[in-house]
């Protein structure tokens, strides 16, 4: 099993730099995969989410469970003290089986994956309001989630994340569903065997 991943982002209009990105990381037989909001916009918030990165990119991920993901999403909280802050939500495929973890406002559309995800009000970084939870379910072939920031309107629905290309797809929704008044993401991720 792989994943097929396309991402759409921009910044804020008016802006050159974007707080939101992505993070897509294959170790061993798992892909990891999220999306990343800074708060705020702008060169910090852009510093913030490149430091979320690089912070997960430094990570040992080779723990693809529900305690291997809380815990990485726990590291992340503890780099980035002292900066604004983030949003993120977090997944591991490994074969279908998909564990994700997230705090803040980042939203997850699904079409066939089997899981309900469970994201925790704060800031990374900053307040957690609750421990942090991991969320398991499956994602056989063909299934397909969207995960993206707050700056796309939640009426971004499963019916929407349908469509033969992925980037083309990705971007159509960056379009249709951004916000003028934030920054913008969308990761599109397809299960393939």
């Amino acid at each position: 099993m792989s994943v097929a991943i396309a991402t759409a982002s921009r910044p804020l209009p008016g802006e050159t730099e974007n707080g939101d990105t992505t993070f897509v990381r294959a170790v061993g037989d798992a892909t990891w995969f999220g999306v990343i909001d800074a708060l705020g916009h702008g060169p910090i918030a852009a510093m913030t989410s490149s430091l979320a990165v690089m912070h997960l990119n430094r990570t040992d991920l080779t723990r693809p469970d529900a305690v291997g993901v809380v815990a990485a999403v726990q590291g992340l909280h503890v780099a980035l003290r002292g900066t604004r802050g983030v949003a993120a939500l977090l997944c591991c495929l490994r074969g279908e089986v998909l564990t994700c973890c997230g705090v803040g406002n980042i939203e997850l559309r699904r079409i066939g994956a089997k899981i309900s995800v469970h994201v925790v009000p704060g800031v990374l970084g900053g307040m957690l309001a609750r421990q942090l939870v991991a969320s398991v379910g499956t994602m056989a072939v063909g299934t397909r989630l969207a995960l993206f920031s707050d700056g796309l309107s939640p009426k971004l629905s499963a019916d929407d994340v349908v469509g033969s290309d992925l980037d083309a797809l990705a971007a159509a929704l960056l379009v249709r569903f951004g916000r003028v008044n934030d920054d913008a993401t969308v990761m599109i991720a397809e299960a393939r065997a």
